[in-house]
């Protein structure tokens, strides 16, 4: 029987129990707080598993790469009615194992549709690189809210391992003096901060601009992956060791305006469709090695205004097709060997090209003709180490905008027009050199008031430069700076060089 006295002492089998609560309580709570601390490092892990469906359409889980640490929670010192309690579990620092994990997980539900299986095969491909880096080292890609994000600045590591990254002029990883932008593969900082990258307002890729004229030193062969930064505007790469061919992912580009990739080393051919579902405006891959025929799809471009092919080895002949470009404004063909035929007659019919550019193509043949005449806005005219022939049309001199006309070591004969004089304001270099045209020099060549350029030797021209042409070297009326005559055939008393 229970005594009504509060003060009473309890009999000692209640004692007992209340011991055994508090001893299950304390127990108990301890092993909540070790749950804890594993939960928060284990379920980042399940939830980018498990939340994944790898739709391109889906929110990037903005749950941390790495787990924040988590203090290892103290047990409190056993006393003597309760029972040593076991040691919590300690939060474990990150190991190569969940690394590994990341970078399996990564690889398999969202890379290999990309690149394929056989690239991550290989532990030093640009690709594996890439994928490293955005597993393990990364600490932007889990705050972006859409997946092309992801896709961008993938495929910006993959460029940047596949063109020799770490050996770059400028804005290398580590580089600690980067004046234009932060440097790559910065893992803190957005790669639209990247230098030579910049983002639209949706943090897409726009423009790839490496435009320096010493170059930054880029060696390699511009990887597949590119193709993901479908919103890309701009690619420009001046002055590298950029080499192989063109990834035929490039037609999924289908925002770029402008491929600028002059002065590198790339092969291959340009196919047929190459870039059609483009709106590019501007092509330029002059002194490089691309080979095979120019396509004639290129005239299915409406928006193409530059079209600069240049010193590499196309052959066949000039594509007729390619004067269905109406916004065309250059066109340079120039030093290309092994391209042979004649100009096509629909070249001429476009009214507002400003340069034809095609010296040094030496299997080039014909004549200029009167059909010259449809080039209303020609500017420079550039056919000078062809094998073209026949005389000068009166239809030239009709084109009023001319300012440069270099015809110079091709098979042009006949007189010098007085008609030249049509051209006196516009007119800066004239090269006539080692032709075959006779007669003397024409008094026109007087009227021409902004000549910096006249060469006339390797031809059978007899008379005199005058007194007037002679008073525009060194003057103030005007800067002839480079006048050369045969001497023997002509009489000047001011030429910068007398081939004699």
């Amino acid at each position: 029987m229970m005594s009504d006295d509060p003060e009473a002492p309890l009999p000692a089998a209640e004692d007992q129990k209340v011991a055994q609560g508090r001893h299950r309580c304390i127990v108990l709570g301890l092993l909540f707080i070790a749950a804890c601390a594993i939960a928060a490092i284990v379920l980042p892990l399940v939830l980018n598993d498990d939340d994944c469906n790898c739709s391109t359409s889906r929110e990037i889980d903005s749950t941390p790469t790495q787990p924040p640490p988590v203090e290892p929670t103290s047990s409190p010192a056993p006393t003597a009615s309760e029972p040593p309690a076991a040691e919590p579990t300690k939060s474990p620092a990150p190991t190569p194992v969940a690394t590994s994990e990341r970078l399996n997980q990564l690889i398999d539900m969202y890379l290999i549709p990309i690149s394929g299986g056989q690239v991550f095969q290989d532990p030093s491909s640009p690709q594996y690189q890439a994928a490293q880096f955005i597993a393990d080292v990364d600490q932007v890609s889990s705050q972006f809210t859409n997946i092309t994000q992801v896709g961008d600045r993938y495929a910006l590591a993959t460029f940047y391992y596949a063109m020799d990254g770490d050996n770059w002029f400028s804005c290398y990883d580590g580089h600690k003096n980067c004046t234009t932008g932060n440097s790559w593969m910065d893992p803190q900082v957005n790669h639209c901060e990247w230098s030579a990258v910049n983002c639209n307002d949706d943090g897409r890729v726009v423009d790839l601009f490496f435009a320096t004229s010493e170059g930054n030193g880029l060696v390699g062969t511009i990887p597949p992956e590119i193709s993901q930064m479908t919103e890309m505007q701009n690619l420009v790469a001046v002055n590298n060791l950029i080499a192989g061919t063109f990834p035929d992912t490039i037609g999924k580009m289908t925002n770029l305006k402008r491929v600028v990739l002059p002065t590198n080393v790339m092969t291959g051919t340009l196919p047929e469709g190459f870039m059609v579902n483009t709106p590019l405006e501007i092509l330029i891959l002059s002194n490089n090695k691309f080979s095979g025929e120019i396509p004639k799809s290129l005239g299915e471009i409406p928006t193409l205004t530059q079209l600069l092919l240049g010193n590499n080895r196309f052959d066949g002949s000039i594509p007729s097709e390619l004067s269905s470009l109406e916004l065309l404004g250059t066109l340079d063909l120039s030093k290309n060997a092994r391209l042979r035929g004649s100009i096509p007659d629909s070249i001429f019919t476009m009214s507002n090209l400003e340069n034809l550019l095609l010296d040094g193509s030496q299997n080039i043949v014909g004549e200029i003709g009167s059909r010259i005449g449809g080039l209303s806005s020609l500017g420079v005219l550039r056919l000078g180490g062809t094998r073209m022939d026949g005389t000068l049309p009166e239809a030239l001199f009709n084109l009023t905008n001319l300012s440069e006309i270099d015809l110079k070591g091709a098979e042009f004969s006949g007189t010098l027009s007085e008609n030249f004089a049509r051209l006196a304001f516009t007119l800066r270099i004239l090269r006539l050199s080692n032709n075959t045209f006779t007669g003397e020099v024409p008094a026109a060549f007087d009227s021409l008031e902004v000549l910096n350029a006249l060469e006339l030797e390797g031809n059978n021209i007899t008379g005199a430069i005058s007194s007037t042409i002679c008073s525009r070297r060194g003057s103030d009326r005007g800067d002839l700076n480079n006048l050369t005559v045969d001497c023997t055939e002509i009489t000047c008393d001011c030429c910068t060089n007398c081939k004699t």
